[in-house]
């Protein structure tokens, strides 16, 4: 696949480790700065399954949706508005492995901790700069490695719960963190079929108020259409996103983030989306 997002037409940022090896985690490495957000967001990597950092396997979703989040903002009559954007996926993980405790394995298990990372890591950076900085969003895609799971919409809470009580205080914000949830291929596939994590994605608008988790949405997943082209990677080409961007912008208007979501749940661990001030 060819990378295309080689450029940062904005302000838009991403970790550098430099020189760092990771793990150990050390937010306070000197190694670490912040750079434009370009793709491939670090090197990519063949093996598999494979954890952060070497989770990187084509063109992430990140820097079209950093460029549309700012295309966005200056329609609005923003000057400007810069994301920093966090991939810490693993793929084919249940959720067991990318929540908090899990075990770091050498070949799995380090999403939560690798996000605990990148999150204050960035914080640090933009104090020294003067800058504030927070968490915006839970990306979590994921779902078809715990398609039997009867507790999976607990865990989801749980993984909520988590991050919103582990992120806030590295960051300084005050606000609640939402988790945007998809999941984008049933499973199982078999006509008829179902599972109870794919129950779990159509009821949770309703019941995760009940576990007083009113800041989980989900995306409609796609099912039932072929594939996409794409890399045998958790990181799907973002062409399609960066060219209705550009159409967006070439017409003047938007459509207000999060408009086609709906409250309630790919296999993959949560990336981060935050914003850099």
């Amino acid at each position: 696949m060819t990378i295309g997002a080689t450029t940062q037409p904005f302000h838009n940022l991403k970790l550098s480790l430099g020189s760092a090896t990771v793990p150990p985690f050390t937010p306070t490495s000197a190694a670490l700065s912040m750079v434009p957000l370009v793709e491939p967001l670090r090197t990519i990597t063949t093996a598999y399954p494979s954890p952060y950092p070497a989770n990187i396997y084509g063109e992430s979703v990140h820097t079209a949706m950093s460029d549309e989040l700012t295309s966005l903002a200056m329609s609005l009559g923003k000057s400007d508005y810069v994301s920093a954007q966090t991939e810490v996926g693993e793929a084919g993980q249940p959720i067991s492995v990318i929540s908090k405790g899990a075990t770091d394995t050498g070949t799995t298990g380090r999403a939560y901790a690798a996000s605990l990372f990148e999150v204050a890591a960035i914080a640090r950076l933009a104090k020294a700069q003067g800058k504030s900085y927070g968490v915006g969003a839970i990306l979590l895609n994921h779902g078809e490695s715990d398609a039997a799971s009867t507790t999976y919409e607990s865990d989801m809470v749980t993984l909520w719960t988590n991050y919103n009580q582990d992120l806030p205080p590295l960051t300084g914000q005050t606000f609640a963190i939402p988790m945007l949830l998809s999941q984008q291929h049933s499973n199982p596939m078999d006509g008829g079929s179902t599972s109870p994590a794919t129950t779990t994605w159509t009821t949770f608008g309703r019941s995760g108020r009940a576990h007083g988790a009113g800041d989980l949405w989900t995306a409609p997943p796609i099912t039932r259409r072929a594939p996409p082209r794409r890399s045998a990677s958790p990181c799907a080409s973002t062409h399609g996103q960066r060219t209705r961007g550009a159409r967006r912008r070439a017409r003047g208007s938007c459509e207000p983030l999060g408009r086609s979501l709906r409250r309630g749940s790919r296999r993959r661990s949560p990336r981060r989306c935050g914003t850099w001030r």
